[in-house]
C-alpha cells in the first residue's frame, strides 16, 4: 500500500484546506513553510472551531451596530 501524503501552505484559505482534505479522504494534515518544513497539524476540527468561531464573531459585530 502506497503512503499519500497530504498538506498545506500559509498562503492557502481555510476553504482550499477543507475542499484538499475532503478530496483526499483525510482529517488532518501539515502546514508547511516556503521550505517545506512542518509548522503545524490541522484537523477538521480545527477548522470547525474556526468557522462556529468566525460565525459567531461576524453574529456579535452585526448585534453591536
Amino acid at each position: 500500500m502506497e503512503n499519500i501524503y497530504v498538506f498545506t501552505t500559509l498562503d492557502e484559505t481555510v476553504d482550499q484546506v477543507l475542499k484538499h482534505m475532503a478530496s483526499n479522504g483525510v482529517k488532518e494534515m501539515a502546514v508547511l513553510d516556503d521550505e517545506g518544513r512542518i509548522l503545524a497539524d490541522i484537523s477538521t476540527t480545527d477548522l470547525l472551531l474556526y468557522y462556529f468561531l468566525e460565525k459567531r464573531n461576524l453574529h456579535h459585530s452585526d448585534n453591536e451596530q
